[in-house]
């Protein structure tokens, strides 16, 4: 295999490890959502863990797509670090919002 298409292939690989960041993301985001409504502590504190794991993931994945990308795919490389800030800054403020005893 080439240079190329080896850097290629890690690429893509740094792009479905952001996807499924993206997605357990969201999922923390909802299941926190859903534990403000019960107003379970015990759901409380399980969104509470997902989150934090959800947010350690972004960032794993933040490192491991910079480390993949060269100039020509910069751009490319962009929209998927946007949305993975996103979701991230999402979850912080959803966490700010926790009740301390929770936190």
């Amino acid at each position: 295999m080439t240079e190329q298409g080896q850097h290629q292939q890690k690429l893509q690989h740094a792009l479905e490890i952001c996807e499924h960041s993206i997605q357990e993301g969201q999922q923390a985001e909802q299941f926190l959502h859903e534990a403000f409504t019960t107003s379970d502590p015990k759901m409380q504190h399980s969104a509470k863990d997902k989150v934090k794991h959800a947010k350690h993931s972004i960032e794993k994945a933040q490192e491991t797509l910079q480390q993949s990308i060269d100039e020509q795919q910069q751009q490319q490389v962009k929209s998927m670090m946007d949305s993975l800030q996103q979701v991230h800054d999402n979850l912080n403020e959803l966490n700010a919002e926790l009740p301390k005893q929770i936190r």
